[in-house]
């Protein structure tokens, strides 16, 4: 796959993640909390979470960015689309916040994951809601969310950071 734009507009890139997750014999629900998109150098635009089709930027941004025909002065690089998602993830090893960064750049894959395990009020929540099991789409999974001590807190923020942050930096290739 040569760009993201051709990997999928960002809702579906989502519901094939979260679908991976969910064929995993360890899940026992999963749902999205948030998704953006973000181009280099700038900061992420919230889209609605689990919604399809609709505008959300697709297609690759600076594709029509001008190279330099004379080859006299390197083309600043084109900027970079990044699909970025928060969801929350309840397996039999616990219950989990995930972030996930994904993109492609000079027709490579690059994805950034990080995770924040949830505090033990977050299983004994969901078990009394009924345990979990499903995709997380009814009633229960909006009332069950991941609760974070001061530690975990701090690190799901440095981690949200460290996402944000993230960029691949395509260098000029120097014809020979």
């Amino acid at each position: 796959v040569a760009s993201l734009a051709a990997f999928g507009p960002p809702e579906a890139v989502g519901e094939r993640l979260l679908g991976a997750e969910r064929a995993k014999d360890s899940t026992l629900s999963v749902r999205m909390l948030s998704q953006a998109v973000r181009v280099s150098g700038s900061s992420p635009s919230a889209t609605a979470s689990r919604v399809g089709g609709g505008e959300s930027g697709e297609g690759e941004s600076g594709s029509g960015s001008s190279g330099s025909a004379s080859g006299a002065a390197a083309a600043a690089p084109a900027p970079v689309r990044y699909y970025c998602y928060e969801y929350e993830l309840d397996s039999t090893r616990g219950r989990k916040r995930i972030l996930n960064v994904v993109t492609i750049a000079g027709s490579r894959l690059y994805i950034v994951n990080g995770q924040v395990k949830c505090g033990k009020a977050s299983a004994e929540a969901a078990a009394a809601e009924g345990g979990g099991a499903g995709d997380g789409d009814g009633a229960a999974a909006a009332a069950s969310s991941c609760a974070l001590d001061d530690d975990a807190a701090a690190a799901l923020a440095a981690l949200r950071a460290s996402a944000a942050s993230f960029e691949v930096v395509l260098r000029p290739r120097v014809a020979a």
